[in-house]
């Protein structure tokens, strides 16, 4: 992935499921700024069934750590908590994404909302959460129905 900016991505983080679906965070730090209707973000990816994208801008992100990612095939809806990846989080910004078949993934505690996309009867929902040295992180649950395939993701920066 490329911008016309001259910025380049990279994988932050990644899960990928039993039947396949695969989730995938991509970050740039320390970038040049994008023009609004003037530049562009170029992605080339193999062939697929159906694709979700969604872009999503933070300042002052100078790193980023760890990711941790699961999926319905193992059974929770908890994917959140672990302390070393809230550590590396402490006074920056946790991201997560869950991408879900029919449900609309519904976060737990002090998640801030991003635009949510739909692709027939896909669903992705990206949400973040600033953590200042006060904090807690605790453990964040991702409510779906016992029969939705999803899979989640967590990335931390800073």
């Amino acid at each position: 992935m490329t911008d016309t900016a001259g910025n380049t991505y990279t994988e932050a983080g990644e899960t990928t499921d039993a039947d396949g679906d695969r989730l995938l965070i991509l970050t740039a730090v320390r970038t040049r700024p994008l023009r609004p209707g003037r530049d562009r973000i170029t992605l080339t990816w193999p062939a697929s069934g159906g694709n979700q994208v969604t872009v999503d801008e933070f300042h002052g992100i100078t790193a980023v750590g760890s990711a941790t990612g699961t999926d319905s095939g193992h059974g929770t809806t908890r994917f959140l908590g672990q302390g070393w990846l809230c550590a590396e989080a402490e006074r920056g910004l946790l991201v997560s994404a869950v991408a879900s078949y029919s449900d609309l993934a519904v976060f737990g505690g002090p998640w801030e909302g991003l635009p949510d996309l739909t692709l027939d009867q896909y669903r992705l929902a990206t949400r973040y959460r600033l953590y200042g040295a006060e904090n807690l992180c605790l453990e964040t649950e991702v409510p779906m129905g016992p029969a939705t395939r999803w899979e989640a993701l967590a990335v931390a920066a800073r």
